[in-house]
């Protein structure tokens, strides 16, 4: 495969800055393309899983309401009150993943943990517990 002349255009993914690639040097304007190709590929694979991730989020939060529902033909008032609060906090959360893109996810993130260091510390403590509990129970047993 022979490099691209120097004074062509290749095309560019729409997500990249056509600025950010060179349009001299074969092998630069290869690496770029490939780089962006990747860069590309990679931010299409996040928004798809954000999108899992909103779509779970709302029907956990339909769940969550048609439990609310059977409590009320129960008479549970007391446990009412927390699941309709669950369910808006997730609905709340699947709205907001669906509305915005990852950039704005991942500053607003940012912001919260300039903001409240303390609870973001408590965020990831928690999440690494989680996650190593679960690596722990999906590995097989050793066998001797």
């Amino acid at each position: 495969m022979t490099a691209p002349p120097a004074d062509s255009t290749a095309p560019v993914p729409a997500s990249v800055d056509p600025a950010t690639v060179p349009t001299s040097g074969g092998t630069d304007m290869l690496t770029a393309l490939i780089s962006a190709t990747a860069q590309f590929l990679l931010h299409s694979q996040v928004n798809a899983r954000k999108e899992d991730v909103a779509w779970t989020l709302n029907h956990l939060a339909q769940v969550v309401r048609q439990a609310e529902r059977e409590m009320a033909q129960h008479d549970q008032a007391a446990l009412m009150r927390y699941t309709d609060a669950t369910a808006a906090s997730l609905e709340s959360a699947s709205a907001y993943l669906h509305d915005h893109d990852l950039q704005a996810i991942i500053k607003d993130a940012e912001r919260v943990a300039h903001e409240r260091p303390a609870l973001t510390a408590g965020v990831l403590l928690a999440l690494g517990v989680i996650a190593a509990r679960f690596l722990k129970n999906t590995v097989p047993p050793a066998t001797a």
